[in-house]
């Protein structure tokens, strides 16, 4: 588990440090289901302390036929920046 103060952290940054940690997800899973209205701001919160996040662009398709462009966020590392390892 990564070594972060957690009363720095908003709970909903938290949540989806923890969430990141299952499986990635995109910018549309975040805000339905899980009620995270600004995800790249919460993404940006996990790389100031640290954490290394992975982003691509991927293409979803709506109900409605539309085909849309948006972010997925996958966590690349579970260690913190202070956390150094001999070799």
């Amino acid at each position: 588990m990564l070594n972060i103060k957690r009363k720095h952290l908003k709970p909903q940054t938290l949540f989806l440090r923890d969430r990141l940690i299952e499986r990635p997800y995109n910018t549309w899973e975040l805000r339905s289901k899980f009620l995270i209205y600004s995800p790249s701001s919460r993404i940006k919160e996990l790389e100031h302390i640290g954490c290394v996040i992975d982003r691509q662009w991927v293409k979803i398709k709506h109900a409605n036929g539309d085909v849309r462009r948006i972010k997925q966020y996958a966590l690349a590392s579970q260690f913190n920046k202070e956390d150094l390892y001999e070799v």
